[in-house]
């Protein structure tokens, strides 16, 4: 699993590159600037769909969101999602948002155990 320090980093450091309040960020992405407060500050995780919204609003793909993250430690990642990031890497912006409809086919149909 990622860490979501690590995200909520990056999300921070790229906001900061396009010169983007959290609240500019929040309205581009279309969600409340105390939400993006909250994500910033890993009070809270964002959804999948909240996360794709973000990563739109910067103009970076959602593998870029945690692409930094190469330079972490490898325990950060199981080997599982080592292998899907490296996977997800070689797809194409409209690949990435066919992986998206799938997954979210996938959790919608997931019963909770």
């Amino acid at each position: 699993m990622i860490s979501t320090f690590l995200v909520e980093e990056r999300i921070r450091q790229l906001r900061k590159q396009h010169n983007l309040s959290q609240d500019e960020l929040a309205q581009l992405a279309g969600i409340s600037s105390n939400y993006m407060g909250q994500i910033e500050r890993g009070e809270k995780c964002p959804t999948l769909d909240v996360f794709l919204q973000i990563s739109l609003a910067l103009n970076v793909s959602p593998v870029e969101l945690i692409n930094d993250c190469d330079s972490m430690p490898a325990t950060i990642y199981t080997p599982e999602l080592n292998k899907v990031i490296q996977l997800l890497r070689t797809y194409s912006c409209s690949e990435l948002n066919e992986v998206y409809k799938v997954l979210s086919s996938i959790s919608k149909i997931k019963q909770p155990m």
